[in-house]
């Protein structure tokens, strides 16, 4: 199957790339979402209508400021996630940063939640990279946490569309999804695919050529909006891909 069949194919068996969409992603204490320990420190998103971001939102969320948290075990988780960052050349969000700017998080999550609520409510699918293994869990654990079991919320993976599976899938061969398959069935069979080859959002966004196309700068990656934007250039790209024109022979 040649590279742009493969597109058309992705993008047929995802029911067509939505034009209005929104876009999350979390800044976290950890690496395993199932940990009581990983909190996020920054929640963003982009609302995309007729393919543009038409808002974009990033908040700081300040655990030391909930009674359901030890406050120093936060900030100290804070401090290590930051320093790892910068070991790997990103900027990293510091203590300092989370205890000036960030509001508790029963503030940011109502409206994260309330955002997240209205768009599925019409009809909006969620889009973002490694939410099926690792933001939605996040979120899922957080938002009873948080609000009691009135704030639980479980998201339908068929209405979700996760850029990294997507590009795993691409990167491993795998047979793009079709219209008979629930989506949720195409992204486990894309995670039990033994594949070593690097598919995080920055080396995406680079493999795709998209960086240089955007004049983004990946030294931003691991902030909420900047990542949030890069997915929104990876899921157009990806329409680009599908729906190019025909180069006559």
């Amino acid at each position: 199957m040649s590279q742009s069949d493969w597109f058309v194919r992705c993008a047929a068996g995802l029911g067509g790339l939505p034009e209005d969409y929104l876009v999350i992603d979390l800044e976290t204490t950890g690496l395993n979402p199932a940990s009581p320990a990983v909190l996020p420190t920054q929640v963003g998103s982009c609302l995309v209508l007729g393919r543009q971001i038409a808002e974009a939102h990033a908040a700081l969320v300040d655990w030391g400021k909930s009674p359901h948290v030890d406050p120093e075990q936060f900030y100290a988780d804070v401090e290590k996630t930051c320093t790892k960052m910068r070991e790997r050349g990103a900027a990293g969000i510091a203590v300092a940063q989370v205890q000036e700017f960030g509001r508790p998080p029963q503030q940011v999550l109502d409206e994260y939640r309330a955002k997240l609520v209205a768009c599925l409510e019409m009809g909006m699918p969620v889009v973002g990279h490694n939410i099926v293994a690792y933001d939605l869990p996040i979120l899922e654990r957080i938002f009873p946490l948080t609000f009691g079991d009135q704030g639980r919320m479980v998201f339908d993976l068929n209405r979700v569309i996760d850029s990294g599976m997507l590009c795993l899938a691409w990167f491993a061969g795998c047979v793009p999804p079709t219209v008979d398959w629930a989506r949720d069935d195409y992204y486990s069979v894309i995670k039990q695919r033994q594949f070593k080859r690097k598919w995080n959002l920055g080396h995406c966004v680079e493999t795709f050529g998209l960086a240089r196309k955007h004049a983004a700068d990946l030294q931003n990656a691991h902030d909420a909006l900047a990542d949030c934007r890069m997915v929104h250039y990876l899921i157009e790209e990806f329409r680009d891909r599908a729906f190019a024109p025909a180069v006559p022979a």
